[in-house]
C-alpha cells in the first residue's frame, strides 16, 4: 500500500516536470518580446492569474490543468526582454 502511494507521488512529480519542459521549450523556440503569444500558449496549458504588474513587468501564477504550479515573470523594457520561471 505504501509503495503504491509512493509511485503516485513519483508520477505526479514527473508530470510537473513535463509541463515545465514544454513551457521552457516553447519559450526557447519563440524568443520574442511578444507577451501575447507567450500568454496565449500558457492559457492553452492551464490557468493564469496576474499576481503583480508594473510598467515593464508582469508576474503570473500558472496552474496547469494537472494541478502543477509555478510563477512566471515577464519583463520587457523596449531594449531587453526575458521570461523567468520562479
Amino acid at each position: 500500500m505504501f509503495t503504491k502511494a509512493k509511485d503516485n507521488v513519483k508520477s505526479s512529480v514527473g508530470e510537473g516536470v513535463i509541463i515545465l519542459e514544454e513551457i521552457i521549450g516553447f519559450l526557447e523556440q519563440n524568443r520574442t518580446g511578444d507577451w501575447r503569444m507567450n500568454i496565449a500558449f500558457l492559457k492553452g496549458k492551464g490557468q493564469l492569474r496576474l499576481v503583480e504588474a508594473g510598467c515593464n513587468l508582469r508576474v503570473y501564477q500558472f496552474v496547469s490543468y494537472d494541478g502543477d504550479r509555478c510563477r512566471i515573470r515577464l519583463f520587457y523594457d523596449g531594449v531587453s526582454n526575458y521570461t523567468e520561471i520562479v
